[in-house]
């Protein structure tokens, strides 16, 4: 301080802190204060006034008192938060509830709705069926307009001595038996017309040549005779051909028609040199062919020098046939029963089911017992050219 005042000042300073305690005192409080400064480690001080290190700072903080905060904190935030999640987890599981009962009720609905098409498809099958009994009626009656005048004719032609067909059964059992009303109006409209009643699944197995080929055993070739667009019973049934004489042997082979796949492979056939057919059939053990399945056939000739022929061949109509159906089998029972052996009526029975070969076989039995020829073959040309051959 004494520094800071001039020289010339020192006498008036001294005789002013003389007289005025006050400035003496301020006086020597500076004089204390600059003692003071003089004493301070001023390196020691630079060094405190320098902040801490983190690590340091956090080191003195109060970590008891920080986490019992922290835990009230955490504690009062759950005690706020709790509720509205437990509310939150009941809010998700109805909703999943909910969920879930309308997916059953879908399900139901689906479930119904497809037993409603199912039973509307039901429906519409049986009206298809009653619409198909009410036509088959309608034709049925159509027939029997006429059915009486040909029955008297058929009688009158009918030898005495052979059998007579079915044209006047008595009227009590006629009454009593439809089958057997409906075989006769049947017979006599075949016999009138010289139509067999060949139903359309039947007619769809043939093959439409584009020119009817001359009688089978008068081609150069061998044929596959039957069966063919025709109906069978069995399961195994018997095929037929027409040899040639240049060939060794033969094999059958049958094939599914819908799946393209063989089913049966016969072993080969020699048969007797001066034979005019030959026939092989599916042994007991080989697989039973299923019924109501469509197949297709053929016969394969070996000759010599190891050269093959099929028939039919590639330009041939195809040989196809169908086994009847357990109901098919039942009802032909039935139509059989109702014609009691007459071969006439036996004929159409037979053929109302597509079973060709049994209905030649039952018009052939009608000739050689004096049926009129002008009534019969008309019948055996239909079948035969069903089967894409000229009669001889």
């Amino acid at each position: 301080m004494r520094q800071a005042v001039s020289t010339a000042h020192d006498a008036s300073l001294e005789e002013h802190l003389v007289a005025c305690p006050a400035c003496a005192e301020a006086m020597r409080g500076l004089q204390a204060f600059r003692m003071e400064l003089d004493a301070t480690d001023w390196e020691e001080a630079r060094r405190l006034a320098r902040p801490l290190p983190w690590w340091r700072r956090a080191a003195t903080l109060p970590w008891p008192r920080l986490a019992l905060a922290g835990a009230a904190g955490a504690a009062l935030m759950a005690c706020i938060l709790l509720p509205s999640l437990v509310g939150t987890r009941r809010q998700v599981a109805e909703l999943r509830s909910e969920r879930d009962r309308w997916r059953t009720a879908m399900s139901t609905l689906g479930e119904r709705v497809a037993e409603l098409t199912h039973e509307q498809n039901r429906l519409r099958e049986q009206q298809a069926s009653a619409a198909r009994a009410v036509e088959e009626t309608r034709r049925e009656l159509r027939a029997a307009r006429g059915a009486l005048q040909a029955a008297r004719r058929m009688a009158a032609l009918a030898p005495s001595g052979g059998p007579r067909p079915l044209v006047n059964p008595p009227a009590r059992q006629e009454a009593v038996d439809p089958v057997l009303r409906r075989l006769r109006a049947m017979t006599a409209q075949a016999l009138e017309s010289g139509r067999l009643p060949i139903p359309r699944a039947t007619l769809r197995l043939a093959d439409r040549p584009r020119t009817l080929l001359g009688p089978p055993h008068e081609q150069p070739h061998h044929v596959a005779l039957a069966p063919r667009a025709e109906m069978v019973r069995s399961v195994r049934p018997v095929f037929r051909w027409t040899t040639r004489p240049d060939a060794e042997s033969y094999t059958v082979t049958v094939v599914d028609d819908a799946a393209q796949r063989e089913v049966w492979r016969s072993a080969v056939v020699r048969p007797a040199p001066n034979a005019a057919e030959a026939t092989a059939a599916p042994p007991n053990e080989a697989p039973p062919l299923a019924p109501g399945r469509v197949y297709r056939w053929y016969v394969t000739a070996t000759l010599p020098g190891g050269q093959q022929a099929d028939s039919p061949g590639p330009s041939d109509p195809v040989a196809r046939f169908r086994v009847l159906s357990p109901q098919e089998a039942a009802d032909l029972a039935r139509w059989q029963e109702a014609a009691s052996g007459d071969p006439l009526a036996l004929a159409v029975a037979e053929s109302r089911l597509g079973l060709l070969g049994e209905a030649e076989e039952a018009l052939r039995r009608a000739l050689a017992g004096g049926a009129p020829p002008r009534k019969v073959r008309p019948l055996l040309d239909q079948i035969a050219a069903l089967r894409g051959f000229r009669r001889k």
